[in-house]
């Protein structure tokens, strides 16, 4: 069951970014077929670089929703309510090991599908109860500073934009980073998975929160946009500050963004594995 899961999450996951990566491509191969091979191939290694981390996202997850999955091999309310309550702390945690234990109780399938989805879902709706909210609000004003710092910086210097920071290298390094810190702190993926996402909406917010000032004030003072530095393609702009909303700005953010925190996850929780292996301690959730 756990090797058939990983592959069918790593499956998913590859059918995903591929479709996505197809309609970058689709948009970006036309500006650089001109350019030679060179700019092709940096084409492809850009879709390559999207399609990696959602790959190694899409088996995290996969591989933790398993081995959830194989402590209650009895039926499908059993499994679900066991990955519903995986890795929830303190007391959250110890209402969950009561809930799958009074499922345990429970004959009728009608009954036990019943208690289980209902379960489920205070569990998902209450979440882990370990996210760090100053880890999230953190998040938010580092990505809030960053986009200010490289609109100036850009706006003073080259006038090109500030795309390459908002798509590769330190966004990714951060979320991951927020990941990483709360699962190795807390000994449990889902705590990192939960504190990450969280930050990566935050990031988002805070990211948006300044480009759209941001991108208004570029287009009074240069008559250009802050994303890409090009002017606006037929005519004056009456709404500039909605230019980082379009889908060809905004959508590789998201896709970029998103699977960090999960990738962080993981490897903190395995970094804490090893630290509980090399040093014993009480055992804490892993899920």
């Amino acid at each position: 069951m756990s090797a058939q899961l990983v592959v069918l999450g790593v499956l998913v996951g590859i059918v995903a970014v591929v479709v996505v990566g197809g309609v970058l491509g689709w948009t970006l191969l036309p500006g650089v077929r001109g350019h030679g091979l060179a700019a092709v191939l940096l084409s492809i290694g850009g879709l390559l670089a999207v399609v990696g981390p959602w790959v190694l996202a899409a088996a995290a997850l996969a591989g933790r929703v398993s081995a959830a999955v194989r402590r209650a091999p009895r039926d499908g309310s059993a499994r679900l309510l066991s990955v519903a309550t995986a890795g929830l702390a303190g007391h959250r945690g110890e209402w969950g090991a009561a809930m799958r234990a009074e499922l345990e109780s429970i004959d009728g399938p009608r009954e036990r599908r019943r208690f289980a989805r209902g379960c489920a879902w205070a569990a998902l709706r209450q979440g882990s109860g370990r996210v760090s909210t100053v880890a999230v609000l953190g998040t938010a004003l580092v990505f809030a500073a960053g986009t200010l710092v490289a609109s100036r910086v850009g706006f003073g210097g080259d006038g090109q934009g500030i795309l390459g920071w908002v798509t590769f290298g330190i966004p990714q390094l951060v979320l991951a980073g927020v990941g990483l810190w709360a699962a190795r702190s807390t000994g449990s993926f889902r705590v990192g998975f939960e504190t990450g996402m969280s930050a990566f909406l935050a990031a988002v917010i805070g990211y948006l929160a300044v480009v759209m000032p941001e991108s208004a004030y570029w287009y009074h003072q240069a008559g250009v946009y802050v994303i890409d530095g090009d002017p606006p393609k037929g005519g004056p702009d009456a709404t500039p500050a909605l230019d980082p909303l379009a889908p060809i700005f905004l959508l590789p953010v998201l896709l970029l963004w998103s699977p960090c925190a999960t990738i962080g996850a993981e490897i903190g929780v395995r970094l804490s594995q090893r630290r509980q292996t090399a040093s014993p301690a009480p055992a804490r959730a892993t899920v």
